[in-house]
């Protein structure tokens, strides 16, 4: 909880730019917080006495600090200076500092105690601010005030040539007429009803109007007397319309500052929620290993349980952080997608398997759409359209009722393919759905049971628009479900190389012929795994390699048929052998499939060509089963 409070004072210390000081009175020594340090560039390690302080200032303000030092550390009297400093760099900042006495249980002044807060960008802002003031009062004042007299009978008796070019009239034209008369529209409005009680009242008026037959707002000031009204006034057009502007302004920036806090609430909240979010996973994991370690071997079901259960919570614990590091590299610009023809019904059918189990043991129904009629095929990247599809399911599975069902179904539009996902679970509240697609949004789900990030739909929603798609809420109604669309781009029909079923279980199958792979890989639980992988398949040999020359060596060496490459070994990157094996004229042709953990080139490393396959870290070994037997010799 420590820990806790001062990480959130330290952010709230980098937010406001406010640093604590403390000044030893026995020492002279100055220590300064993190914040502080940062303000004035001052390293960590480097001392500061009351002396060197007070040499940060410049000789025009040092004498002011001087002397609120010198009465706080003597007459224990508090104080705030604003005064310019210097930061290491040679950098010249503006301050607010405070201190205060800083006493023991008699009384005595043991040292000082405080708070720096960088006034710089403040004090910026005023001298703009003032600058912008100046030139609107200069402006202002180089207006000639237009001037026109009328009588007791409203009749004009006099008329300036300013109020003849604001006015758009002759004086000839109106001198001896009366005032309504010539301009009818001043009827009813504010002009009238000010200029009647300054005339009644022998009251001044002062008052701003807009004057529709020539489009202009002034500012009047009408002054009684017994010979009438004597009226004087200005175009304040420009004023107003920067006041105007000035509104939309202040506006804008109130909707950009709540924004800003509700963002920066959200992703609190968000960081709060992803702690819980990944250690629950984690004692899962942990817990149950440490119940398998202590189960007897003859206890089967109970082993069976708790490995399910480490692998259920290893598999959740991967796409929280997948989820999280796309997001990062979605607001970051550095996700790519990489389209291709691709298959909708098998799409949705890989999805589905993947998470029928999941479905069957909540007692859902699962519907897919199955008809006679050829699917259409979108033109997407199969990765990013599975990773949305999944988590739409997920939705699904986890927000309905039980015993409810999950229906998919898809259709071609003129401008799309639309896969529909419904569910039978309580709906979304109206008063919420305008926040669907929030990031770190969970829509009052956050206390409780069921788990969840709060960017899923999010960022399922960036990638589909990323791909020309988009992802969006169809329908909704307490207690009768909600149905997600998600519409990809539309291809011609066409083989895809992402229609191949998803594997799902291991196959032990010996292959038609004797079969060789090298793999290259420095880290020897990851070989273990592969390694274990290997020894169930008969007819099958691993060659193993832990760096990239040695694996290069192998290589040329062994002739292997297939070979597995981290893209990050000690001596070299994953690509310099592979560009190493494509310029070699005999191992050119040599399928390569990468297992790194390097999600932020998973798509590109593929988009490339000169991979065969690429499976990310932590991966299904069913799925690295199935690459295994795709370049199985035939």
């Amino acid at each position: 909880m420590v820990t806790d409070q001062q990480t959130l004072l330290e952010v709230a210390q980098a937010t406001t730019a406010i640093g604590g000081w403390m000044l030893d009175r026995s020492t002279q020594v100055i220590h300064l917080s993190m914040e502080t340090r940062r303000l004035l560039e001052l390293p960590p390690d480097r001392p500061l006495n009351l002396r060197t302080g007070l040499g940060l200032y410049p000789p025009e303000h040092r004498a002011t600090v001087t002397r609120a030092t010198h009465a706080a550390l003597h007459h224990a009297r508090p104080f705030q200076v604003d005064v310019d400093i210097l930061t290491t760099s040679g950098r010249r900042l503006h301050v607010r500092k405070l201190g205060k006495p800083l006493m023991d249980d008699y009384g005595n002044i043991l040292g000082l105690r405080g708070a720096l807060q960088d006034l710089t960008d403040i004090k910026a802002a005023e001298r703009q601010a003032r600058r912008l003031s100046q030139r609107l009062e200069t402006t202002l004042e180089s207006i000639t005030d237009a001037f026109f007299l009328v009588d007791p009978a409203w009749r004009f008796t006099y008329l300036n040539r300013e109020a003849e070019r604001q006015l758009n009239c002759r004086r000839e034209q109106i001198l001896g007429r009366v005032a309504w008369e010539v301009f009818p529209e001043a009827l009813g409005t504010a002009f009238e009803a000010n200029y009647r009680h300054a005339m009644a009242k022998r009251d001044p008026v002062v008052f701003e109007a807009y004057f529709a037959p020539v489009e202009t707002w002034f500012e009047a000031r009408a002054y009684p007397s017994e010979e009438g009204l004597a009226v004087y006034f200005r175009d304040i057009t420009q004023r107003k319309q920067g006041e105007a502007e000035m509104a939309q302004l202040n506006e804008d920036l109130r909707q950009a500052r709540e924004r800003a806090e509700r963002a920066s609430r959200a992703k609190s909240e968000f960081l709060a929620a992803m702690s819980h979010e990944l250690r629950t996973p984690l004692n899962a994991i942990t817990g149950f290993a440490q119940l398998l370690h202590h189960t007897p071997p003859e206890a089967s079901a109970d082993r069976d349980h708790h490995l399910d259960q480490i692998l259920s919570a290893g598999w959740h614990l991967r796409d929280l952080i997948g989820d999280v590091i796309d997001f990062a590299q979605i607001e970051a610009g550095q996700l790519a997608v990489h389209a291709e023809p691709l298959a909708v019904d098998a799409l949705v059918r890989n999805s589905l398997a993947m998470i029928g189990e999941q479905a069957r043991r909540r007692g859902l129904f699962v519907d897919c759409q199955d008809t006679a009629e050829p699917a259409p095929w979108a033109r997407a990247d199969p990765v990013r359209s599975r990773q949305i599809l999944l988590n739409l399911l997920s939705n699904a599975i986890k927000y309905n009722r039980p015993g409810g069902t999950i229906s998919v179904s898809w259709s071609a539009a003129e401008h799309g393919v639309h896969i529909d996902v419904a569910d039978t679970g309580s709906g979304i509240p109206h008063a919420r759905r305008e926040r669907l697609f929030e990031p770190f949004e969970r829509l009052g789900r956050e206390a409780g049971s069921i788990e969840g990030s709060g960017i899923g739909l999010s960022l399922s929603r960036r990638l589909a628009r990323m791909m020309s798609g988009d992802l969006n809420l169809l329908t909704t109604a307490p207690e009768r479900g909600t149905t997600m669309r998600l519409t990809l781009p539309h291809h011609l029909n066409e083989p895809s190389p992402s229609s191949a079923e998803i594997p799902l279980r291991l196959d032990e199958t010996r292959p038609a012929a004797p079969m060789r792979i090298c793999y290259i890989e420095d880290n020897e639980l990851n070989m273990m795994v592969v390694r274990g992988l290997i020894r169930r398949k008969t007819g099958v040999e691993l060659d193993e390699a832990w760096t990239g020359a040695e694996g290069l060596a192998r290589i040329r060496q062994c002739q292997p048929d297939l070979v597995l490459l981290d893209m990050h070994l000690p001596d070299m990157h994953g690509r310099e052998v592979l560009r190493a094996l494509r310029a070699d004229p005999e191992l050119c042709r040599l399928p390569v499939v990468a297992l790194s953990a390097d999600a932020a080139n998973e798509t590109l490393e593929t988009a490339d060509g000169t991979l065969d396959g690429y499976l990310l870290k932590p991966f299904r070994l069913a799925d690295l089963d199935a690459l295994i037997a795709r370049f199985a010799p035939r």
